[in-house]
């Protein structure tokens, strides 16, 4: 069955595409996938297989983990979801615009403390990602499930007080772990899944990127990616624009640069905003951005159709995108104006309120958070490894 008959399947009610948005929704399926493949930081999560059920949910991705600062703990799915039942609401703000702006005008104040020369901004994501097995699971999948996990892995970045300078990238800096085990033969489940992932899914990678420039040879026209600006763009930062209206229209045309704009079919105009909710709370997540840039970033998903508050409590907000096929949500301290915390419910988004399978429910595919931290150098082997590449 091929990628137009799959689609059929799901809408047999509708009349097929057009070679046109055919043609794009194949264009944004292709790039999404360059970018999982071979661009962590574009997605910030560990490399296991992800999935593409249908070329229409190209968009399915999000960086992930649960990124703590003293250490990694499990996903709490009564946490994730307790928001349904209105606890812990306390004058809450009217909708998620309101709590955007109110982010972005924290901008200034949120953005780290830049590193003197020699020092090294420490960007540490922790990923949390859902794993299951059982008939037609697929490693991911909730429905079917007999056994699941949750898998931790931790990625730092280390960027230098002179961005022009090498950047580090420390992929699994820590071993990777399991919990929130579930299910029956759960430590045979995951001794298997561990013989068929990846053999890099599960080992230390660490690399060295002249000014935080990721070349990708698989990637479509053999694109090089950028650690520290939106969308991972190879642009000079100050080219990108501050306005909001702008700055969504250039994450949906550096995310799917040879479909965007070529057609005027309402589900593929979702995906596009699927994927720009998406990279854009990433790129808020990694604490990168300039405070100009991360206001506007605040301002643009505000804009995106859909977008709506979630929940409310005394320190945080949550704003949620509820595609066709995902569920994306992210977390901001209203007093700070920081992302404390990514969620996405990937392919099944009813798991975000039903248990499935074994899995609990409010049990996110992928979760995320990141810390950052000023050091003063870095890490012995690492200190080595660089001085070793320099040559």
């Amino acid at each position: 069955m091929d990628v137009l008959e799959k689609v059929r399947t799901l809408r047999s009610d509708v009349e097929p595409p057009t070679p046109t948005p055919t043609a794009a929704a194949l264009a944004r399926l292709q790039q999404a996938i360059a970018g999982e493949q071979h661009h962590p930081q574009m997605r910030r999560r560990p490399r296991l297989r992800t999935r593409w059920t249908v070329a229409l949910t190209a968009v399915a991705a999000v960086a992930a983990g649960v990124l703590v600062a003293a250490s990694i703990v499990g996903i709490d799915p009564a946490a994730t979801r307790a928001h349904r039942g209105g606890l812990g609401v306390a004058i809450p703000p009217a909708n998620a615009a309101e709590v955007l702006t109110s982010a972005a005008k924290l901008a200034d104040t949120s953005v780290p403390a830049a590193p003197a020369p020699g020092q090294y901004l420490r960007v540490e994501t922790d990923t949390a990602t859902l794993r299951t097995a059982g008939p037609g699971t697929d490693g991911q999948f909730r429905r079917g499930s007999t056994a699941s996990w949750i898998s931790h892995s931790t990625q730092v970045v280390y960027v230098p007080a002179n961005r022009s300078d090498t950047w580090i990238e420390d992929d699994n800096a820590t071993p990777v772990t399991t919990s929130d085990e579930h299910g029956t033969d759960i430590r045979s489940a995951i001794a298997e899944a561990k013989k068929t992932d990846p053999k890099d899914a599960y080992t230390q990678s660490v690399q060295y990127l002249p000014r935080g420039l990721f070349p990708v040879t698989g990637a479509p026209g053999n694109r090089t990616f950028s650690l520290g600006t939106p969308a991972g763009a190879n642009v000079e930062i100050s080219t990108i624009p501050t306005d909001p209206a702008k700055l969504l229209a250039f994450y949906q045309h550096q995310l799917a640069p040879a479909g965007y704009g070529n057609t005027t079919d309402p589900q593929l105009l979702a995906f596009d905003n699927e994927m720009a909710f998406d990279q854009i709370a990433a790129d808020l997540n990694s604490d990168l951005l300039p405070a100009p840039l991360r206001a506007a970033a605040f301002k643009a998903i505000a804009l995106i159709p859909g977008v709506k508050l979630l929940t409310t409590t005394n320190t945080t907000s949550t704003v949620e995108l509820a595609g066709t096929q995902n569920e994306y949500q992210i977390t901001i301290n209203t007093s700070t104006g920081l992302v404390t915390r990514l969620d996405a419910f990937l392919d099944e988004p009813d798991g975000a309120t039903q248990t499935i399978g074994v899995v609990p429910a409010g049990t996110p595919t992928i979760s995320t958070t990141v810390t950052t931290s000023i050091v003063k150098q870095l890490p012995p082997a690492l200190r080595a490894g660089l001085a070793k590449a320099s040559r």
